[in-house]
């Protein structure tokens, strides 16, 4: 099994526990189609939601985002892309934009 992938942020993980999918903004690159399990929590602090497959959708630039996103926006939990950006704790150029599809669990 691979490193886990955290859902800290509740517009997130409950669109993807409802949808069975999410589009997620991260700062650390991910390899397609890995399998991994997603957790809700810190680090310290988590329970297991279950498998799921992280997808790489789009590298993101900060400059010129917001145009970018709103294809995914509607499938992130979030109602704009502006609240969704404002959920990015660090921008660390680049980013990535995800695909997580719930797999498995709940």
């Amino acid at each position: 099994m691979t490193s886990p992938i955290y859902f800290n942020v509740p517009e997130a993980l409950d669109y993807l526990l409802e949808n069975r999918h999410v589009y997620t903004i991260r700062k650390r690159r991910k390899d397609d189609h890995q399998s991994t399990i997603a957790r809700m929590g810190s680090y310290y602090d988590f329970h297991t939601v279950g498998s799921v497959s992280v997808k790489p959708v789009l590298l993101l630039h900060e400059e010129g985002c917001e145009a970018q996103l709103c294809d995914y926006v509607s499938s992130s939990g979030f109602h704009t892309v502006q609240e969704w950006l404002s959920r990015v704790k660090e921008w660390k150029h680049p980013m990535m934009l995800y695909r997580v599809e719930l797999i498995g669990g709940t």
